[in-house]
């Protein structure tokens, strides 16, 4: 089993946090539109599961 330090949890936490915050911008790029098609919606409903599992793994470095 592999056990991370604290510098490598940090930067891990970052990068997860970089990759939430570009999901997050497409998104609103997204809701931007006058007119959202179901295409867009799916897209929506897409990023934010993608971002509910980046936010659940880094709460999971505290546990870890």
């Amino acid at each position: 089993m592999y056990i991370m330090d604290n510098a490598q949890k940090a930067k891990f936490y970052d990068q997860l946090l970089r990759e939430y915050d570009e999901k997050a911008r497409q998104v609103s790029l997204i809701n931007s539109k006058f007119d959202l098609s179901k295409e867009d919606q799916k897209q929506i409903e897409s990023l934010k599961k993608e971002m509910d599992l980046l936010q659940r793994k880094a709460m999971s470095l505290g546990s870890l």
